[in-house]
């Protein structure tokens, strides 16, 4: 398993414009240095990179990208509590048929809340979508664990598990 992680930019975060197109050239410049075999590609993010990784998908067709085989977004964010939007969303109805996309969100999230979470999923209308709103005293307002027992982390985690499993 290969792993690519692009840091998208340092604190305090504020610059909204260039995140998803620095993570194109970044994962374009990635793709030249390893071999990605599509169906088993996944691609995953938090917070506003949750919100990333499905703007990922839906461009990557356009940008000469490898589609991802699966989208792992956790918490996803585009601004802070009931503010606008400050990451502009690439539409998720451009995400390839088929392409397994699960959305995870935080039922008390009091950061980001549910809405993109809710929107992603529902606008992604040629994927196959899983929505899970999780109410859990596992994880934090964010979606930082804490310490659980094993079974309510294994509940947790069931989708990625499932997205890995589909993705070999």
């Amino acid at each position: 398993m290969t792993v690519i992680y692009p840091t998208y930019q340092e604190p305090p975060f504020l610059d909204t414009a260039t995140p998803l197109p620095n993570t194109l050239v970044a994962l374009r410049r990635a793709f030249e240095e390893v071999d990605v075999t599509p169906e088993r590609l996944v691609v995953a993010g938090h917070s506003a990179g949750g919100a990333l990784s499905a703007d990922y998908a839906a461009s990557a067709a356009a940008a000469g990208l490898p589609a991802p085989a699966a989208v792992f977004s956790v918490y996803p964010g585009r601004a802070i509590g009931d503010g606008p939007a400050q990451l502009r969303a690439v539409d998720a109805r451009n995400i390839a048929p088929g392409t397994r996309l699960v959305v995870l969100a935080g039922a008390d999230d009091r950061l980001v809340g549910t809405r993109w979470a809710r929107r992603i999923a529902r606008s992604a209308t040629r994927a196959d979508v899983t929505l899970r709103i999780v109410r859990d005293p596992a994880v934090d307002d964010h979606g930082a664990p804490r310490r659980a027992s094993g079974a309510a982390r294994r509940e947790l985690w069931q989708p990625l598990d499932r997205l890995v499993d589909a993705t070999g």
